[in-house]
């Protein structure tokens, strides 16, 4: 998983590849945000949260649970992979090993390392 974080401005939605996210802004007054410490505040949170499922819920029902709230998921997809030309898929969901499970022509794969959009 990735994400791209705009602290204090946003390209122009027109700027932006089709099939992607409007861009905003978490400060869009132009006040100055600092990376490091909007960084480090998320990656607190983030264990936080970690430390709470991995105490709270069992490995599996965790899957679920993420699992339930993936983008795209049952729809087509368009899987971009390096040294391989774009593909259709559809997104069936995560592999217990936390690969992307995708079915590709009647057969189901799991990917580790791709850029996925709508079709």
């Amino acid at each position: 998983m990735g994400i791209g974080v705009n602290l204090v401005s946003a390209p122009d939605e027109s700027r932006m590849e089709n099939d992607v996210l409007p861009p905003v802004c978490l400060d869009p007054g132009g006040a100055s945000v600092s990376p490091l410490a909007f960084w480090t505040r998320l990656m607190e949170s983030g264990r936080q949260r970690l430390e709470h499922v991995t105490r709270s819920m069992h490995p599996e029902q965790f899957l679920n649970d993420l699992e339930s709230r993936l983008a795209w998921i049952g729809r087509e997809i368009r899987v971009y992979r390096d040294g391989e030309a774009p593909y259709e898929a559809t997104l069936a969901g995560l592999d217990p090993d936390g690969g992307l499970k995708v079915v590709r022509k009647g057969n189901t794969e799991v990917i580790y390392t791709a850029t996925i959009r709508p079709a």
